[in-house]
Protein backbone atom coordinates (compact mmCIF):
# COMPACT_ATOMS: atom_id res chain seq x y z
CA UNK A 1 0.00 0.00 0.00
CA UNK A 2 2.85 2.43 0.78
CA UNK A 3 4.24 1.82 -2.70
CA UNK A 4 0.89 2.76 -4.21
CA UNK A 5 0.72 5.92 -2.11
CA UNK A 6 4.26 6.88 -3.14
CA UNK A 7 3.36 6.33 -6.79
CA UNK A 8 0.23 8.43 -6.36
CA UNK A 9 2.20 11.32 -4.89
CA UNK A 10 4.77 11.04 -7.70
CA UNK A 11 1.99 11.16 -10.30
CA UNK A 12 0.38 14.15 -8.62
CA UNK A 13 3.70 16.00 -8.54
CA UNK A 14 4.20 15.29 -12.24
CA UNK A 15 0.66 16.55 -12.90
CA UNK A 16 1.52 19.72 -10.99
CA UNK A 17 4.55 20.31 -13.22
CA UNK A 18 2.49 19.78 -16.38
CA UNK A 19 -0.25 22.10 -15.11
CA UNK A 20 2.39 24.77 -14.41
CA UNK A 21 3.58 24.44 -18.01
CA UNK A 22 -0.01 24.63 -19.22
CA UNK A 23 -0.62 27.76 -17.16
CA UNK A 24 2.51 29.32 -18.66
CA UNK A 25 1.26 28.52 -22.17
CA UNK A 26 -2.14 30.01 -21.45
CA UNK A 27 -0.55 33.16 -20.03
CA UNK A 28 1.60 33.38 -23.15
CA UNK A 29 -1.57 33.12 -25.27
CA UNK A 30 -2.64 36.54 -23.99
CA UNK A 31 0.49 38.23 -25.35
CA UNK A 32 0.28 36.34 -28.63
CA UNK A 33 -3.37 37.28 -29.10
CA UNK A 34 -2.75 40.94 -28.31
CA UNK A 35 0.32 41.10 -30.58
CA UNK A 36 -1.54 39.21 -33.35
CA UNK A 37 1.28 36.67 -33.67
CA UNK A 38 -0.85 34.01 -35.32
CA UNK A 39 1.93 31.55 -36.22
CA UNK A 40 3.29 31.64 -32.67
CA UNK A 41 -0.24 31.24 -31.34
CA UNK A 42 -0.73 28.06 -33.41
CA UNK A 43 2.58 26.68 -32.11
CA UNK A 44 1.47 27.45 -28.57
CA UNK A 45 -1.84 25.67 -29.20
CA UNK A 46 0.05 22.56 -30.34
CA UNK A 47 2.17 22.72 -27.21
CA UNK A 48 -0.96 22.98 -25.03
CA UNK A 49 -2.55 20.03 -26.82
CA UNK A 50 0.54 17.92 -26.10
CA UNK A 51 0.48 18.93 -22.44
CA UNK A 52 -3.22 18.12 -22.16
CA UNK A 53 -2.65 14.64 -23.58
CA UNK A 54 0.15 14.05 -21.05
CA UNK A 55 -2.05 15.35 -18.23
CA UNK A 56 -4.88 13.06 -19.31
CA UNK A 57 -2.55 10.05 -19.29
CA UNK A 58 -1.36 10.91 -15.78
CA UNK A 59 -4.95 11.45 -14.68
CA UNK A 60 -5.88 7.98 -15.90
CA UNK A 61 -2.91 6.53 -14.01
CA UNK A 62 -3.96 8.44 -10.90
CA UNK A 63 -7.52 7.13 -11.14
CA UNK A 64 -6.21 3.58 -11.54
CA UNK A 65 -4.00 3.93 -8.46
CA UNK A 66 -6.85 5.34 -6.39
CA UNK A 67 -9.02 2.40 -7.47
CA UNK A 68 -6.25 0.02 -6.38
CA UNK A 69 -6.07 1.80 -3.02
CA UNK A 70 -9.82 1.80 -2.52
CA UNK A 71 -10.13 -1.74 -1.07
CA UNK A 72 -7.59 -0.91 1.64
CA UNK A 73 -9.88 1.73 3.17
CA UNK A 74 -13.44 1.50 4.39
CA UNK A 75 -14.96 4.60 2.84
CA UNK A 76 -18.72 4.37 2.27
CA UNK A 77 -19.04 6.26 -1.00
CA UNK A 78 -17.40 5.50 -4.31
CA UNK A 79 -15.38 6.57 -6.16
CA UNK A 80 -12.66 7.34 -3.69
CA UNK A 81 -11.51 10.96 -3.98
CA UNK A 82 -8.18 12.47 -2.98
CA UNK A 83 -9.96 14.29 -0.14
CA UNK A 84 -11.30 10.98 1.12
CA UNK A 85 -7.88 9.45 0.85
CA UNK A 86 -6.23 12.31 2.77
CA UNK A 87 -8.68 11.78 5.62
CA UNK A 88 -7.79 8.10 6.08
CA UNK A 89 -4.08 7.72 5.36
CA UNK A 90 -1.28 8.25 7.83
CA UNK A 91 1.73 10.51 7.85
CA UNK A 92 3.99 11.24 5.98
CA UNK A 93 1.70 10.41 3.06
CA UNK A 94 -1.17 12.50 4.38
CA UNK A 95 0.82 15.75 4.35
CA UNK A 96 2.42 15.09 0.98
CA UNK A 97 -0.87 14.10 -0.63
CA UNK A 98 -2.73 17.03 0.89
CA UNK A 99 -0.06 19.49 -0.27
CA UNK A 100 -0.07 18.06 -3.79
CA UNK A 101 -3.86 18.09 -3.91
CA UNK A 102 -4.05 21.72 -2.73
CA UNK A 103 -1.37 22.84 -5.17
CA UNK A 104 -3.09 21.10 -8.07
CA UNK A 105 -6.46 22.65 -7.17
CA UNK A 106 -4.89 26.13 -7.00
CA UNK A 107 -3.23 25.63 -10.38
CA UNK A 108 -6.46 24.49 -11.99
CA UNK A 109 -8.24 27.54 -10.57
CA UNK A 110 -5.51 29.82 -11.96
CA UNK A 111 -5.78 28.15 -15.35
CA UNK A 112 -9.53 28.74 -15.37
CA UNK A 113 -9.12 32.42 -14.43
CA UNK A 114 -6.48 33.10 -17.09
CA UNK A 115 -8.60 31.26 -19.66
CA UNK A 116 -11.59 33.45 -18.78
CA UNK A 117 -9.45 36.56 -19.25
CA UNK A 118 -8.22 35.32 -22.62
CA UNK A 119 -11.80 34.54 -23.62
CA UNK A 120 -12.82 38.11 -22.84
CA UNK A 121 -9.94 39.47 -24.91
CA UNK A 122 -10.92 37.32 -27.88
CA UNK A 123 -14.62 38.19 -27.55
CA UNK A 124 -13.84 41.92 -27.32
CA UNK A 125 -11.53 41.68 -30.31
CA UNK A 126 -14.22 39.96 -32.36
CA UNK A 127 -16.78 42.55 -31.26
CA UNK A 128 -14.56 45.49 -32.25
CA UNK A 129 -13.59 43.82 -35.50
CA UNK A 130 -17.26 43.34 -36.38
CA UNK A 131 -18.04 46.94 -35.43
CA UNK A 132 -15.21 48.19 -37.63
CA UNK A 133 -16.38 46.00 -40.47
CA UNK A 134 -19.95 47.30 -40.10
CA UNK A 135 -18.68 50.88 -40.09
CA UNK A 136 -16.66 50.33 -43.25
CA UNK A 137 -19.52 48.54 -44.97
CA UNK A 138 -21.93 51.40 -44.21
CA UNK A 139 -19.40 54.05 -45.16
CA UNK A 140 -18.83 52.54 -48.59
CA UNK A 141 -22.37 51.44 -49.33
CA UNK A 142 -24.15 53.27 -52.14
CA UNK A 143 -27.57 53.24 -50.55
CA UNK A 144 -29.33 56.17 -52.14
CA UNK A 145 -31.06 58.75 -50.01
CA UNK A 146 -33.74 61.05 -51.30
CA UNK A 147 -33.66 64.81 -51.11
CA UNK A 148 -36.78 66.84 -50.26
CA UNK A 149 -37.30 67.40 -53.97
CA UNK A 150 -37.61 63.65 -54.50
CA UNK A 151 -34.32 63.36 -56.32
CA UNK A 152 -31.63 60.88 -55.31
CA UNK A 153 -28.68 62.36 -53.47
CA UNK A 154 -25.45 62.29 -55.50
CA UNK A 155 -23.95 58.80 -54.80
CA UNK A 156 -20.42 60.02 -55.55
CA UNK A 157 -20.47 62.05 -52.34
CA UNK A 158 -22.35 59.54 -50.20
CA UNK A 159 -20.37 58.13 -47.28
CA UNK A 160 -16.93 57.87 -48.90
CA UNK A 161 -14.04 57.68 -46.51
CA UNK A 162 -11.33 57.36 -49.09
CA UNK A 163 -10.86 59.06 -52.41
CA UNK A 164 -11.08 56.81 -55.40
CA UNK A 165 -8.40 58.72 -57.24
CA UNK A 166 -4.83 57.49 -57.23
Amino acid sequence: MNTLLSELITILNREIELHKELLSCIQQDRCLIIDLRVDDLFENIKRKETLIVKIKMLEESRISLVEQLSPHFEIPHQPLTLSDLVSVIEEPYRSALNTSRSTLRALIKSIQEVNQGNTLIVKDSIFYFNRSLDFLNHAFSANPTYLQSGRIKDPARFGSLLTREI
